[in-house]
């Protein structure tokens, strides 16, 4: 390419990305520095002794020689300090300049979309596919297929020197101390040798540093700016380029919003890679937290949040938040954007954020819809591009559309997609493979896949392990065509080891007489982890679970993939084992605080209340006042019914993180049962200010909403939350359930259909369903939907319950029998299921086993009031009075409501018992607590009888009569009236 004449009169001096400035330098030496990589297109530049500074591709003479040298990174081999030493006449140091006024930035990672789609000196029209693959002063080569071609792939084997360059460079910088560390750091993994996927590390940055007063926000701005670009390379080696990068920039500007928005999702993509530890999982989370408290409504706050959802494998709540970002912030927003964009100051808006729409488009694809039936490729290949043409440089989202398009069973386009992502970057790893193995298995194109598959393999770089045992899977099945067998099993053995997962593969290197061994691989287990987590993410925990297993069973220090065997037998139903694989991720990491939770929520879950403070206390040993420990005793607490420990816990925990949405949530729904209304609403308003896509606090709030402004209001707020987020079937089982606890069960029952016909696994609509028909006179439709519930849930022993309560009503203490004593055997710490035993058999006549279940039942749940309710009715039945008396008396204490009629009742067995001052004392206590009572003034009416009072005793019966005018007994209260002579009076 042609150059402008240069004027060798003029001396410049250049300012690098990290501020140093070099020079004096005449043009042609500027030119050299350029054309041997030492000088870019993220310098600045200015004459010498006058000028300003401006970027050095806006100089006209330099602008050719940068774009040859973007083009053609080939010509700038070597070490690129080393090639500028030979030039550096005079090195003048100064500091670097800074803007007019100090500017504090907060804003969004996709502004400006125009000016970040551009590379740097580079018209649009003159782009084409740009290099952006190839980091500034790093060079690569990339074998394929035995032919040696230039390369624009970011090598790791590079980063020795890539460190030592970036150091020396930095070496007077302000910040050349971490800079060097985390180059360092990385170039410690990988010199010479190229890292396995096991290798790969997450970096924290301090996050404890304050926010500087003062920064030069282009030079801020250079090098995010040079982060992102390795970010839309797409490969591996560019993301922790990526990450060293933000790392640098966050510790050095804390404040800077879009470099923790976006190493939130360099972490992400780096997740493949990388251990998937307890560490890693802390890493992810303390940024998180830490971007969320500065940044709570931001862009940088909400792409970590997704990503932390995405990570923990939270996919549904995942959708919600990026639904609610997509389709509802802007319009919940809009005051705010119009005032911004008045005062001329640019607004992000969520709605056209590219990084939003690329998480949609992933969930599009991998998470099923309507009862797990479907995903929707098609969508997700059109948000794919619509972000292209918005960002047309992100690798990803070519790549990406290719792949949707080709599960869509949709190979032209698909080819076309992949032919795309390999113009803008020719070694694009995985499109390589993908695209090779299409062409073998849709067009039976063996040769061409051939060459696709054994250049992107033998090229350096790194790629998934499930992909790569794809691609040599794939030359297995060309050269077993080819007869070539010995070729066939060398790759069929190799895709085995990379994924022995895949059933396919086992077989085929048992076809061609291979030996199916395993070798001992890291890197092999954590590919047996993200093959359960796609299958998680699909809604197939069965075949998830077992993934998990195999990988903890591979490795047992691996405590997360014990911890999500566990999560997901919990969703199969299956507690008990779930629990075992919670207490083996405990043993694995004992420093791994989620398993602690996990285990806790599923003892108190079941009711085993005794465990779950076990393992809390275990906890709180190791983590002494975690706030998530907490949080677990504030759960325990609420589960309890003791709303102010609970309270106590939550607001503890609560000092320990301020911004847990799950404590805050916890807190609302406490004082919501606690019926502290204005409390509740206080903490589910504050949720929702932290986080406006939550639905559990949507729900709570709509419910705190129906003391204060009615049901219809409630009802009202939770349809329009079901309007914007129809996905979440969440919402139309709250508005069931509202109108079910308020006595509307036609409402209600309609609702909870609509549930079912939406999501039939749903237990907690047919359980809801049953007990509309239950109030509605409909015993046998009620009993029909409680076994429906028993069907998808076999490990819970509430339906076997609730059939035997309504067989208990209707007098059918035989049936009954049966199905308690399954529920037992199903959960035997379920309250209430030995007292229902008890009320059985006491039906039946068989007094001594009614007995004895109540005395079990005591025993179990020493707290609960009716088994000595029951014992007390078994005993009046028996003509032991006192007894029945002792019996009531010890049932009053538990009981916190109807207690009138448990001392009535009291009375009746202490006047049977000749007691008749402690049957008064016990009357005198029922009339304080509810003298409207109509059964205290029979019982009176007897007692006074009893102590000869006749005519307070037929006062006492009268005010009964007059109280409960349809009294079934009132044919034999008017007899006895009549025998005192005060009827009718």
């Amino acid at each position: 390419m042609a150059r402008n004449p240069s004027d060798n009169s003029t001396h410049w001096l250049v300012m690098l990305p990290a501020g140093k400035i070099i020079g004096p330098y005449t043009s042609d030496a500027v030119l050299k520095l350029i054309r041997e990589g030492a000088a870019n297109e993220d310098c600045r530049i200015k004459k010498m002794g006058t000028g300003t500074w401006h970027p050095l591709s806006k100089e006209a003479q330099f602008f050719d020689a940068i774009l040859e040298a973007m083009n053609n990174p080939a010509k700038g081999a070597g070490n690129p300090n080393h090639q500028a030493e030979n030039f550096f006449s005079e090195t003048i140091i100064q500091k670097a300049p800074q803007s007019a006024e100090a500017t504090r930035i907060s804003g969004s990672m996709v502004a400006n979309q125009q000016d970040e789609m551009t590379v740097p000196g580079v018209s649009s029209d003159e782009q084409g596919a740009p290099d952006i693959i190839n980091a500034p002063q790093v060079r690569a080569s990339t074998k394929a297929a035995d032919k040696k071609t230039d390369g624009n792939v970011l090598e790791l084997s590079n980063l020795g020197q890539v460190a030592r360059e970036e150091i020396r460079k930095n070496s007077k910088g302000p910040i050349a101390l971490v800079v060097g560390a985390v180059v360092l750091a990385l170039a410690a993994f990988f010199i010479d040798t190229g890292p396995g996927p096991q290798e790969l590390q997450l970096i924290l940055p301090n996050l404890n540093r304050p926010p500087v007063a003062q920064f030069d926000e282009r030079m801020v701005d250079a090098a995010f700016n040079k982060a992102r670009t390795y970010f839309w390379a797409d490969t591996v080696e560019g993301y922790l380029l990526s990450q060293a990068q933000l790392v640098t920039l966050i510790e050095a500007v804390p404040q800077y919003m879009p470099a923790r928005g976006l190493l939130c999702q360099v972490y992400r993509e780096l997740w493949p890679y990388v251990k998937q530890a307890n560490a890693e999982l802390e890493i992810v989370k303390k940024l998180y937290k830490s971007t969320r408290a500065l940044d709570p409504t931001g862009p940088a706050g909400a792409y970590c949040e997704v990503t932390q959802l995405l990570i923990q494998g939270r996919t549904n709540e995942a959708v919600g938040v990026v639904g609610y970002f997509l389709e509802v912030w802007d319009r919940d927003n809009i005051e705010y954007l119009r005032e911004m964009e008045s005062k001329g100051r640019l607004a992000h808006r969520f709605s056209e954020d590219p990084i939003m729409m690329s998480f949609r488009a992933e969930l599009l694809a991998t998470v099923r819809e309507d009862g797990g039936t479907r995903i929707d490729l098609s969508t997700a290949a059109a948000y794919t591009q619509n972000i292209q043409q918005r960002v047309p440089y992100w690798v990803k989202m070519y790549y990406l559309q290719a792949r949707f398009l080709m599960q869509a069973g949709r190979p032209q386009d698909a080819a076309q997609a992949f032919e795309k992502t390999l113009k803008l970057n020719p070694n694009h790893k995985p499109s390589l493979i993908e695209f090779g193995i299409m062409n073998y298995t849709q067009f039976r194109q063996a040769d061409k896949a051939l060459n696709y598959i054994t250049g992107a393999l033998n090229a350096r770089g790194i790629v998934t392990r499930n992909l790569e045992s794809r691609a040599n899977f794939t030359l297995a099945k060309i050269y077993a065509e080819r007869r070539d067998l010995a070729e066939a099993l060398k790759y069929a053995e190799k895709a085995y080891d990379l994924n022995p997962a895949d059933s396919m593969t086992k077989n085929l290197v048992v076809e061609l007489g291979g030996n199916v061994k395993l070798s001992d691989s890291a890197a092999r287990n954590n590919t047996l982890v993200l093959e359960g987590d796609q299958h998680e993410r699909e809604g197939d925990c069965l075949m998830a679970q077992g993934l998990y297993k195999s990988a903890f069973e591979a490795d047992p220090q691996n405590a997360p993939a014990a911890m999500k065997a566990g999560k997901c037998l919990k969703q199969l139903n299956r507690p008990r084992e779930a629990i075992n694989w919670l207490l083996k991720a405990i043993k694995a990491d004992p420093k791994f605080t989620t398993p602690y939770l996990l285990l806790a929520d599923y003892y108190s879950e079941a009711y085993d209340f005794r465990r779950a403070e076990a393992i809390l206390n275990q906890a709180a040993q190791r983590f002494p006042n975690h706030y998530e420990i907490l949080r677990g005793y504030g759960l325990l607490s609420f589960r309890q019914l003791r709303n102010k420990a609970a309270i106590g816990y939550l607001t503890r925990a609560l000092k320990g993180y301020e911004g847990d949405i799950e404590t805050l949530i916890l807190l609302a729904k406490t004082y919501l049962q606690d019926q502290d209304y204005q409390q509740a609403l206080n903490f589910a308003t504050r949720a929702l200010e932290l986080d406006r896509s939550n639905v559990e606090a949507h729900i709570v709030y709509g419910r705190t909403l129906a003391p204060f402004k009615g049901l219809d209001a409630a009802i009202t707020y939770l349809r329009d939350q079901r309007q914007q987020f129809s996905r979440n079937v969440e919402y139309p089982l709250a508005i069931a359930e509202l109108y079910r606890d308020t006595g509307r069960c036609a409402n209600a029952e309609q609702e909870f259909k609509t549930v079912i016909e939406w999501k039939p696994q749903t237990k907690a609509a047919y359980v809801g369903l049953a007990e509309c028909y239950y109030l509605a006179g409909s015993i046998r439709e009620a009993v029909k939907a409680f076994y429906e519930a028993a069907y998808y849930d076999p490990s819970d022993a509430e339906p076997f319950v609730r059939i035997g309560m309504v067989y208990i009503s209707a007098n059918r203490y035989g049936d009954a029998l049966p199905l308690l004593k399954r529920a037992l055997t199903v959960n035997e710490m379920k309250p209430l299921v030995r007292y229902y035993l008890g009320k059985a058999y006491f039906g039946m006549g068989d007094y001594k086993a009614a007995l004895d279940w109540a005395m079990q039942e005591a025993a179990q749940n020493p707290r609960l009031a009716e088994p000595y309710v029951l014992a007390a009715e078994v005993h009046s039945a028996t003509g032991a009075y006192k007894e029945c008396a002792d019996q009531y008396q010890k049932a009053v204490g538990l009981r916190t409501a109807n207690r009138a009629e448990l001392y009535v009742n009291m009375a009746q067995c202490q006047r049977q018992s000749q007691n008749l001052d402690g049957a008064q004392g016990s009357l005198d206590i029922a009339i304080t607590l509810e003298s409207g009572r109509p059964e205290i003034y029979r019982e009176q009416g007897a007692l006074f009888e009893l102590r000869g009072d006749l005519r307070a005793a037929a006062a006492a019966y009268n005010k009964y009569l007059t109280l409960s005018p349809n009294a079934p007994d009132r044919a034999g209260v008017e007899s006895q009236l009549n025998r005192l002579g005060g009827a009718g009076d």
